[in-house]
């Protein structure tokens, strides 16, 4: 294998690798933005969650686990810009 082969296969290797972080971190990490911006933008003289338990159970009666996570689809398509900026 020449160097160049080399070169392309390991860069290939991290783009994938890359990828799947981004895509990896977005499905475990953004329930849990979801929630805490939900906690932090709720009235603060008629709270509707009394915590974050409350929230992630209304979350889920209210919207399914899709309500868990609106707006994915924006924050994999960042994430796999910036490992890509790195």
């Amino acid at each position: 294998m020449t160097s160049d082969q080399s070169f392309v296969r390991r860069t290939s290797k991290n783009v994938v690798a890359g990828t799947v972080a981004g895509v990896a971190v977005c499905i475990v990490g953004h329930p849990f933005d979801t929630l805490k911006v939900r906690l932090q933008t709720q009235p603060i003289n008629n709270p509707i969650y009394s915590g974050l338990a409350d929230c992630f159970y209304k979350t889920l009666k209210w919207e399914g686990i899709s309500g868990l996570y609106k707006g994915v689809g924006k924050s994999a398509v960042l994430s796999v810009t910036e490992c890509g900026l790195k």
